[in-house]
């Protein structure tokens, strides 16, 4: 029988992707498993495939563009999430590529397709694997995942190690201070700083960048291994923390033979001097910024990120981890002797902050809700939903909207209101924001309570100043004020309404926003009604999203990310938009963006679909 040359085609393809004798089902480029399942949930999935198939077409895109969007990936299958660790506080130790103690290593890749016998390794003269160790160096543990990194390096192990230091003392501070390095207190200035506390961690990472600027990395790396020695960390427990004399000790004995001046007088001058207690402030902001002051100590394998870094084992897990990708783009000619393997990785699927809240996939780590239903009403309150936007940006399309629900009777609320607001500040065209109050029980606040006063002032600005420049840091300082002069009065006593009302009033002039407006929504406020619509709102956030009374959480496109007692900050909403935009949005928008519309256009389609 002659066949057609598209089904030859198509056979010579699949030979090329399946083993011989191997049998498989696909329904749209969805593998299915042939052993679990049977003919009547084979019959349900085609059925909900054509189903799916007739609802794209109802919107008239042709027939091959609806193929395409049938065989778009599912998000799991979109690649390894990788953190971006890149900066200059990245301490390497070594450079398989440059120092001499590899120069008899080969350098030709395609070794790494060769079989090794179980425990060796491919010795290879290129930095094809970089563990960046993130510790805490006052800490036992932190402390052991250095003898770690160095036991490896001795042993010739194929990696380019490097570490970066921070202070979990400091990164609290921060986190408190609103994501600002709290400023230094100097005794002959007469502006308010804060005052320079006892700080182990910042200590040792300030004597380890003044010797690893005068004598090198490899000593700097020392150093710690003398503090290891003078304290007997192995010995410690995981959560002790080093005492100040064990690492002045330590410094002394590292530089006793190499400095020209006693180390005693370097240790004593370090202690005043502030450019290397900046410096290592800013190592640990970057770590804030990274997400990971909390995981410490953890290891990122070529921007991976495993939460234990102290066994050797970690660290040899996760280079068989890479092993494979890495053969694979040997093997395809993706990675050759000139690429840069960190670049290329983390160009692919870098990301600059690490939440496992957000990262992590499936029905035990994030709940999904579909909000067709309830865009599709319209007396819901999705649909009478004002929405913030950036700046200059209020009339573009954005295909990420996040649902904030705050409980503004809290500091946390508060405090996460601020960070969205930040977010928008820093600038989106991706995304919108919308801000939903989580209160329990609204109706029983007195009438001309502070915090009503507060969420009227904040839909009032959502609706009438969006497209003023300065509105968002106009609810931004306002939040401020609220919280320092009535967070902990409002559930409980009225206040001088007109009072609250000068003041905000003021705030909004301050901003360029007009205040007459303002001050006659305020004061023409019907109570009652105004409470009912914050009682439907908490009654909807419960009924949809499954939330109690209180709790706080962002609602990214239905998907919804509890904020608990983790830290959540703007960068987590900037994550949390590029994590939904790249795995689910992306390859819709891609096809949608390149279909040819024949006889319709794009937005009476849309008008017709969605009202309100």
């Amino acid at each position: 029988m002659k066949l057609n040359q598209s089904i030859k085609d198509e056979i010579i393809t699949n030979q090329r992707m399946v083993p011989p004798g191997k049998s498989l089902i696909a329904i749209n480029g969805d593998l299915i498993n042939i052993e679990s399942i049977d003919l009547f949930s084979l019959m349900g999935l085609v059925h909900g495939e054509l189903s799916l198939a007739d609802q794209i077409a109802r919107l008239k895109v042709p027939q091959k563009d609806i193929k395409m969007l049938l065989y778009t990936p599912a998000p799991s299958e979109q690649g390894s999430f990788r953190l971006d660790f890149r900066s200059i506080h990245v301490h390497y130790l070594n450079n398989l590529e440059e120092d001499s103690m590899y120069r008899r290593w080969r350098s030709n890749l395609n070794e790494l397709l060769m079989p090794v016998f179980p425990g060796q390794f491919h010795y290879i003269r290129k930095n094809l694997y970089h563990a960046v160790y993130i510790i805490d160096p006052s800490s036992a543990a932190g402390l052991k995942a250095v003898d770690t990194m160095m036991y490896m390096f001795e042993n010739h192990v194929p990696m380019r190690f490097g570490i970066i230091l921070f202070s979990s003392k400091l990164a609290e501070s921060i986190e408190e201070n609103d994501g600002e390095i709290p400023a230094y207190f100097e005794e002959n200035n007469k502006n308010k700083f804060r005052k320079v506390e006892e700080d182990t961690s910042s200590l040792i990472i300030s004597l380890f960048l003044y010797v690893e600027e005068n004598y090198g990395t490899k000593m700097a790396v020392q150093f710690l291994i003398g503090l290891n020695n003078h304290w007997g960390v192995s010995k410690a427990d995981d959560d002790e923390v080093v005492e100040k004399s064990y690492v002045e000790d330590a410094f002394v004995e590292a530089l006793k033979s190499k400095a020209n001046s006693p180390p005693q007088e370097i240790l004593l001058k370090m202690k005043n001097e502030l450019t290397f207690k900046e410096r290592a402030d800013q190592s640990t902001f970057f770590v804030y910024k990274l997400g990971l002051s909390r995981m410490q100590p953890c290891l990122l394998m070529n921007g991976l990120v495993y939460g234990s870094s102290q066994a050797q084992d970690e660290a040899l897990q996760a280079m068989n981890e890479d092993l494979m990708k890495l053969q694979e783009g040997v093997y395809y000619g993706h990675i050759n002797s000139r690429t840069d393997v960190l670049e290329k990785f983390l160009s692919e699927s870098g990301h600059p902050r690490y939440n496992p809240h957000i990262i992590r996939e499936g029905k035990d780590h994030q709940k999904f809700v579909s909000l067709a239903t309830s865009v599709l009403k319209r007396d819901s309150v999705i649909v009478k939903l004002k929405y913030l936007h950036s700046p200059e940006t209020e009339d573009d399309m954005k295909p990420v909207t996040h649902l904030l629900a705050v409980d503004l009777t809290s500091k946390r609320g508060l405090k996460f209101l601020r960070h969205g607001l930040r977010y928008l500040l820093d600038g989106t065209k991706r995304a919108r924001l919308g801000i939903l109050y989580n209160i329990d029980n609204p109706v029983s606040f007195p009438q001309g309570s502070p915090f009503l006063l507060l969420v009227k002032v904040i839909d009032f600005t959502a609706s009438s100043f969006r497209y003023r420049a300065k509105a968002l840091e106009f609810l931004n300082q306002l939040i401020i004020w609220y919280e320092a002069q009535h967070l902990y009065s409002s559930q409980t006593s009225n206040t001088n309404v007109e009072a609250f009302i000068e003041e905000v009033a003021k705030l909004a002039e301050a901003n360029d926003l007009k205040s007459d407006r303002l001050r006659s929504a305020l004061s023409e406020i019907s109570w009652d009604s105004f409470k009912d619509y914050l009682q439907k709102v908490s009654g909807f956030l419960s009924s949809e999203f499954g939330l109690g009374s209180g709790d706080n959480a962002v609602i990214t496109n239905g998907r919804v990310v509890l904020h608990k007692e983790d830290s959540f900050i703007s960068d987590d909403l900037k994550l949390l938009e590029t994590v939904e935009y790249d795995r689910r949005i992306k390859p819709v928008a891609t096809i949608i963006e390149q279909v040819e519309w024949e006889g319709v256009d794009p937005d009476d389609l849309t008008r017709s679909w969605i009202r309100g």
